[in-house]
């Protein structure tokens, strides 16, 4: 299971999609996010 302390992420952002039922969460999860990004979304 995941921890709290495991979840790395910065100015969350979440899309709800009210025909889908679901909701999107995207956000900035890079170590460094100043750097090079790796463009990893997360849902």
């Amino acid at each position: 299971m995941l921890r709290r302390e495991d979840i790395q992420i910065r100015d969350p952002f979440v899309l709800p999609v009210p025909k889908q039922k679901r909701y999107y969460l995207f956000g900035s999860t890079d170590r460094n996010i100043w750097g090079k990004g790796t463009g990893t979304v997360s849902r």
